[in-house]
């Protein structure tokens, strides 16, 4: 077993639980709601799932955008985008496979020089990689739980890895 595998697949583990408490949280009425294009809970969900997928499993330039529900989460109209339970499926089968993926990788495997375009600083590795994807999923987690504050709803508990 990897240590650097499963201490990382813990943080990923807590971090999308974090992120299904705070899809939940969300009302209804609100998934789709957007006072500025910047404002819809539905919009920040997906593309940070979406980009989650992405960077764990696909090389740059080898994604498209609108996978899988055929809506691009930047640009298409929020009535397009997937409402909360296909979301938060889109979410548990992004969640597992990162799990998967992580608890697989080699300690070597994670400590390896590579590059993955304008993500990765030149001798940079997997587990820096791994590290961006979380630091980028909690910076649109933060953006839902702000938009939760802002309605009065209380943002969920914060998750030991």
């Amino acid at each position: 077993m990897s240590m650097i595998g499963e201490s990382v697949a813990r943080q990923f583990d807590a971090s999308f639980q974090m992120w299904r408490e705070t899809i939940e949280a969300v009302p209804d009425g609100d998934w789709q709601a957007e006072s500025a294009p910047e404002l819809c809970p539905a919009r920040w969900a997906y593309h940070g799932i979406q980009a989650a997928e992405f960077h764990c499993f696909h090389a740059p330039g080898d994604f498209e955008w609108d996978h899988p529900f055929g809506v691009n989460w930047a640009t298409n109209d929020v009535a397009s985008l997937p409402g909360k339970p296909a979301t938060l499926g889109y979410l548990d089968e992004v969640a597992r496979r990162v799990a998967d993926m992580l608890r697989a990788t080699s300690d070597r495997d994670f400590l390896e020089t590579t590059s993955w375009g304008e993500h990765t600083r030149p001798g940079g590795n997997l587990l820096g990689h791994m590290l961006y994807v979380l630091r980028h999923n909690h910076q649109h987690l933060g953006e839902l739980c702000r938009l939760l504050r802002e309605r009065g709803i209380e943002q969920p508990d914060w998750q030991i890895g």
